[in-house]
């Protein structure tokens, strides 16, 4: 289990629903003496003051992405993602981060595990957060986009 193998360890759960509120979180937070690990902050617009807080970013989805711009955000900001092989993630994410299928928790937590044990090697680990920018600049960016949409037009003349 990731929570053991890993000391000391927070996780900020951002979103709809992910709140004080919800008392079925609440409830298994507790189940689980998970209280000290786990800070939910609900649902928030700006996004990257948050990302920019954290090491390493979890997208587990199980279905309905599309383009998460949650990936292209953090990536943004220089932080490796871990997401669930949902819509375009794992094209977003390339080979700076990790892809697992999605509802496979045995997945997940050891691709936890593997970017813990990266994350201990400072220099690959830098050399992966500035690739995670690279691709989204590279890739993603709103010039390139702009230059993809122009493409297309003109060739249509």
């Amino acid at each position: 289990m990731v929570k053991n193998k890993i000391n000391p360890w927070k996780l900020i759960l951002a979103g709809n629903e992910l709140n004080n509120t919800n008392n079925n979180l609440i409830k298994l937070i507790k189940n689980f003496n998970l209280e000290k690990n786990i800070i939910l902050v609900g649902f928030r617009k700006k996004i990257t003051t948050i990302i920019n807080c954290f090491d390493l970013h979890i997208l587990s989805s199980g279905y309905g992405e599309a383009f998460p711009n949650v990936l292209a955000e953090a990536m943004s900001c220089e932080i490796p993602c871990i997401s669930t092989t949902v819509g375009e993630s794992p094209n977003i994410i390339g080979e700076t981060g990790w892809s697992v299928p999605p509802k496979d928790s045995l997945k997940l937590s050891r691709a936890i595990m593997d970017a813990m044990q990266e994350f201990k090697r400072i220099d690959n680990w830098k050399k992966r957060k500035i690739n995670a920018r690279k691709r989204i600049v590279d890739n993603f960016s709103f010039e390139k986009m702009l230059n993809n949409y122009n493409s297309i037009w003109r060739s249509f003349k």
